[in-house]
């Protein structure tokens, strides 16, 4: 029984040390807007990860200002300024004057460098848009842009589709 004991406790002070060995890789990782996971930041929808490796930047944050926008709708192009202004959500950005028609802001969601415009009638008026696009960061904020591909869909007030208009356009920051 003497023995017994001994193996027993030692046993269980071995545990003990392995246990104690073990650190937890996030014990002193600060990810702010995201979580932990073995020992790097996965950051909440949202938020990138500054140069230390937190997530305190605002993924539409880069994407926010004044821009020159170069349109081609089919055979038609047009210009116009649009300002990429913050929205509700940290995921949402709002473009004044879309198409260079709308009057409401036009909303998107941000999600790292892609922008997304899920459909809806801006004005009310019957004219739908959806569409999408990429921010790319220029050698200054001055260069940079979006590039988009989106649709513009009138309907009646039924619903049926009485024209498609199919776009790509360039926001120059300006």
């Amino acid at each position: 029984m003497k023995n017994f004991l001994k193996a027993a406790g030692f046993a269980f002070a071995l545990t003990g040390m392995f246990v104690a060995c073990e650190s937890d890789p996030c014990k002193d990782v600060v990810c702010g807007n995201g979580t932990c996971v073995d020992g790097t930041c996965a950051c909440d929808a949202g938020y990138e990860k500054d140069a230390d490796g937190s997530c305190t930047v605002e993924s539409r944050a880069k994407m926010l200002g004044t821009y020159a926008v170069a349109e081609t709708c089919g055979a038609a192009s047009t210009a116009y300024l649009a300002l990429v202004a913050n929205g509700t959500a940290v995921t949402d950005v709002n473009i004044s004057n879309f198409w260079g028609v709308f009057i409401n802001n036009v909303v998107a969601t941000v999600d790292g460098d892609a922008i997304t415009i899920a459909s809806q009638e801006p004005d009310g008026d019957n004219y739908f848009v959806d569409g999408s696009g990429t921010f790319s960061k220029g050698a200054t904020t001055a260069d940079d842009k979006i590039t988009m591909s989106y649709t513009i869909t009138e309907k009646d007030d039924a619903g049926a589709v009485l024209s498609t208009t199919t776009c790509t356009a360039v926001f120059d920051r300006s």
